[in-house]
C-alpha cells in the first residue's frame, strides 16, 4: 500500500501521472511474466483508490476524475493493471460515457469479467446477448460465474 496520496486522487493528472510513472520504471521489454512487474504495481493504485473511494462517502466524483480513470482504462500498454480501475466506474452512476467504456470492455477478454460486473451494478442489463456469447467460450470460471450472475439479473426483469 502508500502508492498514491489519498489527498490528491481528485487532483488533476494525478492518477495518469502516476500510472505512467509507475509504467517508465517497471516496464521491461523481456518481462515474460504472466502479470508484468507494472501491471501489478498500476492495479494497485487503482486498488488503493477503491479504498478511498470506500472509505471517504463524500470525495468529489467530478467529471475531471472520472476523464481521468478512463483515460488509465483506455491506455491499453497498461495491460492487466487496469482492472482495478474499472472496478471504480460503478461509483460514477449515470454516465453515458461510462456505459460506453463498459460496452467496449466486452471486446477486450482481460477486462471483459470486471466490465460485465460493473454493468451488473450499475444495472445496465441490455449486453444480454453480448454476454450470453461470452458464456458460451469463455474458460474462466470466476468470469463464467460474473456472466451467470448477469444473465440471471438480466432475464429477471419486468
Amino acid at each position: 500500500m502508500n502508492r498514491i496520496n489519498p489527498d490528491k486522487v481528485t487532483s488533476a493528472n494525478y492518477l495518469s501521472s502516476l500510472c505512467e510513472r509507475i509504467y517508465t520504471a517497471f516496464f521491461r521489454s523481456e518481462d515474460d511474466k504472466l502479470l508484468k512487474s507494472f501491471e501489478r504495481e498500476i492495479w494497485m493504485v487503482g486498488s488503493e483508490v477503491l479504498e478511498v473511494f470506500k472509505k471517504t462517502p463524500r470525495i468529489s466524483l467530478s467529471e475531471d476524475l472520472l476523464q481521468e480513470i478512463l483515460h488509465i482504462i483506455n491506455q491499453k500498454k497498461y495491460g492487466r493493471g487496469r482492472e482495478s480501475f474499472v472496478m471504480l466506474l460503478h461509483y460514477f452512476k449515470n454516465k453515458p460515457q461510462v456505459e460506453y467504456c463498459l460496452s467496449a470492455l466486452l471486446e477486450e477478454p482481460i477486462l471483459y469479467g470486471f466490465a460485465i460486473g460493473e454493468l451488473q451494478k450499475l444495472k445496465l442489463f441490455s449486453y444480454l446477448v453480448k454476454v450470453q456469447d461470452i458464456l458460451a467460450n469463455e474458460k474462466k470460471s470466476w468470469i463464467r460465474q460474473v456472466a451467470k450472475k448477469y444473465i440471471e439479473k438480466a432475464t429477471k426483469l419486468p
